[in-house]
């Protein structure tokens, strides 16, 4: 849904952004993707962390987070943890928008 930007040479007028950050699984702080993907933005940027790498234990504590089911529930060492990780995120229809 992003547009191809204007020529150098000519005059912008108007740029619509958005910035996020912060994405966590057990906070469940992936709507606002789904949000954004309904307005006619130029560009979005993600600052921040994108996949945290904690157990189950920590960021959010159990006792915090609005849902579970992190995989690999404990913490991210390898390659194939990462991998599992990312997966687990791509589920939530937010980030699907």
């Amino acid at each position: 849904r992003f547009r191809v930007p204007h020529a150098a040479a000519e005059p912008l007028t108007e740029l619509r952004y958005a910035a996020v950050s912060c994405s966590n699984w057990g906070w469940g702080n992936f709507n606002v993707y789904d949000a954004l993907s309904r307005y006619n933005l130029d560009f979005w940027m993600h600052l921040g962390d994108a996949i945290y790498e904690y157990d189950q234990e920590h960021y959010p504590s159990m006792a915090e987070a609005v849902r579970s089911g992190l995989d690999p529930p404990h913490e991210l060492i390898s390659l194939a943890d990462y991998r599992k990780r990312h997966a687990l995120y791509r589920t939530d229809m937010g980030l699907q928008a």
